[in-house]
């Protein structure tokens, strides 16, 4: 150990702080001792047996102790080794005094766990100067054990770091991978029905069935293309969020109106919608079908609040069998709103469950190229932006309920 070193760590911890414990059968070369140390500016504490030295230390945990070898009760290897099989203990420093100058006494010392020996008769300078040292080195030593925990810990979470950047590469590779394969897919379904259109005779009205479907493909990549490019605005935080007040109310149903018609053309389902707010005691059933309707002003990113009703619907229409309805709830609370929607589908396999929101999961109760394979993930991702929340109820052979849980303030 350097002296450099030795001298820090004495500057760090002022003689005071210590606590010296000496445990010897003889009052007088406790009296010695005790006085020199105290002299120093040690604390010290005196026991003249191993029960009392072993009754102290449950107590109270001293810096470094002084330990006696031939004593009535237990003698001080068998103390030694009791401390050192304590893991609240083993790292007391033991410096062991004894009249016994044997080699074979000094080698079943340090074999029993001390760090040090000094025969008696001993000189005060010297017991002083190992003292001093050995609680030096047992500083530096907790200080080097701090450290390698720290390092241990920064370890840790660099490991943790670079297995998350590992899954979120895997994850832009998978979502870019399957985007792709959507647009291509959809390509394929334009490019074939335009080819059909030149090598064939149609009448007009398979020539209009035709570039219907091809309308339909093209509108499905433009929403697919529009998702895309909200997902990444949001993995790249350029995003803008801003909270305005609305009627909620008013809101929901000229957008559930829009929605209705876009399930009329392409799912053939029905919304069974309710709107409550339960301070007030209102509950309106089908709202969107009624001309007139009380205020509910809220303040909420109403883009978010948009597109999560929309893709919560779209998933649900995507479950269901065709001619279904799909249930949507409204219920306003104190300073939040709960947006709830259940499908009539076969429910969500517990393998799907993990990836549930995950962009491009499709599980095995739906078709992937049946509608928005991203639906789930925007719904996530809005939620998370809103500092909302949204939970899962699956029922399997009934049905799978949504619920999301926004603030309103």
């Amino acid at each position: 150990m350097h002296s450099q070193e030795l001298h820090h760590a004495k500057e760090e911890k002022d003689s005071g702080n210590y606590l010296i414990l000496l445990v010897d059968d003889n009052i007088s070369n406790l009296k010695v001792l005790s006085l020199m140390l105290a002299n120093k500016g040690y604390q010290v504490k005196q026991v003249i047996s191993g029960i009392e030295a072993l009754d102290f230390i449950d107590k109270q945990s001293p810096d470094i102790i002084l330990l006696d070898i031939l004593m009535p009760d237990i003698d001080g290897y068998e103390i030694c080794t009791i401390l050192k099989e304590n893991p609240l203990t083993h790292s007391i420093p033991v410096i062991f005094v004894s009249s016994l100058a044997n080699p074979s006494e000094k080698v079943k010392a340090f074999e029993s766990g001390g760090v040090d020996y000094i025969c008696k008769p001993f000189y005060l300078t010297e017991v002083l100067a190992r003292v001093e040292t050995h609680l030096q080195l047992g500083l530096l030593q907790k200080k080097l054990q701090s450290k390698n925990e720290q390092l241990l810990l920064s370890a840790s979470l660099l490991s943790q770091s670079l297995e998350q950047e590992q899954i979120i590469s895997q994850t832009k590779s998978s979502f870019v991978s399957s985007a792709l394969h959507e647009f291509c897919a959809t390509l394929t379904t334009i490019q074939s029905a335009a080819e059909l259109l030149g090598y064939y005779e149609w009448t007009k009205e398979e020539k209009v069935e035709q570039l219907q479907q091809i309308q339909t493909e093209v509108s499905k990549t433009t929403l697919l293309m529009e998702d895309v490019s909200f997902l990444s605005s949001i993995n790249a935080n350029r995003l803008e969020i801003n909270s305005t007040e609305f009627d909620v109310l008013g809101f929901c149903c000229q957008l559930l109106c829009q929605i209705q018609i876009d399930l009329d053309k392409n799912y053939n389902h029905t919304l069974q919608t309710s709107f409550s707010v339960p301070s007030e005691n209102i509950s309106i059933h089908n709202p969107h079908q009624l001309s007139s309707l009380p205020s509910a002003i809220v303040r909420m990113a109403k883009k978010l609040f948009s597109l999560i009703v929309c893709n919560l619907i779209i998933n649900a229409s995507i479950c269901s069998p065709k001619g279904s309805n799909i249930d949507c709830q409204f219920i306003i609370h104190d300073g939040h709103i709960d947006i709830v929607v259940s499908d009539r589908g076969s429910g969500i396999d517990k393998d799907d469950l993990k990836n549930l929101f995950s962009a491009f999961n499709s599980g095995k109760n739906t078709d992937m190229l049946s509608g928005n394979v991203l639906a789930l993930s925007i719904v996530k991702n809005c939620v998370d932006l809103h500092k909302g929340e949204i939970s899962v109820k699956n029922r399997l052979n009934v049905g799978t309920e949504f619920t999301v849980t926004l603030p309103t303030e």
